[in-house]
């Protein structure tokens, strides 16, 4: 024991062993050297603040960062600028080595499409849930009618709506509503052969619901005319009815 104790105090011994030491630091302070450029090993990045811009806004920034983007999802707002970039993930100020990947959350330029929902004749408030729910707006038409809130018939851009059409989402639908007005027997024209430029203006002058016209194709045709009417007018030309009651146009084409 005391042979081995002797020897490592001697010369030799301690020339081999700093020799070993020095070797292994200048391994691994290689290893550092040779890493750190692969790793870009204490290169902070502080991440931007995107969130405003569009990506073409940002694409100069990134390039000089050496960051880069990719986008995680489209969402849309219309109260927010259009192409404008909503969220990003890693938030502004975090501190990302070179070449990390910046995912952004980006507000259409469109709004998408969604499906006008089934049921919307009865209950206002059913309606007006309904469109909200599909990011819908609406706007109350009020009309003379029996019930009371019933809503009647939907447009969008003049056009009746039917379960399943496709409409911008954020739109606003007009609901023809009845306010329970009632009404006294009232006579009406006979719409028969008339355009229906004649007919709504018949209709505003009598101060009578709008018509319900069928087929919808031909409803701003200047070539059609009203082949036949429900209520039908009697012998005199005119026809006695409520003036909350429903008028049914059914148009078609002129002859040549």
């Amino acid at each position: 024991m005391k042979e081995y104790l002797k020897f490592l105090i001697t010369r030799q011994f301690l020339k081999h062993f700093f020799l070993a030491i020095g070797a292994v630091i200048a391994i691994l302070f290689l290893g550092i050297l040779l890493l750190g450029p692969y790793t870009h090993h204490g290169i902070a990045i502080t991440v931007p603040d995107f969130r405003g811009k569009t990506i073409d806004e940002i694409l100069k920034t990134l390039e000089e960062s050496n960051l880069k983007y990719k986008v995680r999802d489209t969402v849309f707002f219309d109260n927010k600028r259009k192409g404008s970039i909503l969220e990003q993930d890693p938030l502004p100020e975090s501190h990302v080595k070179e070449g990390r990947v910046i995912y952004l959350t980006i507000n259409a330029d469109n709004p998408p499409n969604v499906k006008f929902p089934e049921g919307i004749e009865g209950s206002l408030r059913n309606a007006q849930n309904q469109l909200e729910n599909r990011g819908l707006n609406s706007v109350v038409i009020p009309i003379a009618g029996q019930h009371n809130d019933y809503v009647v018939q939907a447009k969008y851009n003049g056009n009746i709506m039917k379960p399943g059409d496709l409409l911008p989402k954020g739109s606003t639908v007009e609901l023809f509503v009845e306010r329970g007005n009632g009404g006294n027997s009232i006579a009406i024209p006979d719409f028969v052969g008339k355009t229906m430029q004649e007919v709504l203006q018949m209709v505003k002058d009598q101060e009578l619901s709008p018509p319900i016209v069928s087929p919808l194709n031909l409803e701003n045709d200047p070539n059609a005319i009203v082949e036949r009417q429900k209520p039908e007018p009697d012998s005199t030309g005119m026809v006695t009815m409520y003036q909350t009651d429903p008028i049914y146009i059914y148009l078609k084409l002129k002859e040549n």
